[in-house]
């Protein structure tokens, strides 16, 4: 059984994957397969989760989603999870991507609508 659901976990992520493996915003360049990211702060290496999130995001551009869709989509929630781990991943793609993390371009807040990837 446990190999049945990671093996439709993987499926799952595959097919929801963006059909480039290689996504540019800005002067960002991410390799969704290696998970290796060209920022301008240099060279970053993703983990599993964020590199989830980012398709998630890529998925959906200049499409506002809420914390719950999000935290579905990404890493299958389907309850009211409360938990702030998603605020804590934008802050961080907004370190690694952002010229200037107070001021974004591209991991947006919208007051009481959620996230917002603006490539």
């Amino acid at each position: 059984l446990r190999i049945e659901r990671l093996l439709l976990r993987f499926e799952w992520s595959k097919a929801n994957a963006p059909a480039e493996e290689v996504i540019e915003f800005g002067s960002n360049r991410i390799d969704l397969t290696s998970g290796v990211a060209q920022t301008i702060q240099g060279e970053v290496r993703l983990t599993e989760q964020e590199i989830k999130l980012l398709k998630v995001l890529f998925q959906m551009p200049d499409v506002p989603l809420d914390r719950t869709r999000i935290l579905a989509m990404a890493w299958g929630y389907h309850s009211k999870t409360s938990t702030r781990t998603l605020d804590n991943f934008i802050v961080r793609f907004r370190k690694y991507f952002e010229k200037n993390s107070r001021e974004p371009q591209h991991f947006l807040s919208v007051r009481s609508k959620g996230y917002l990837f603006r490539p």
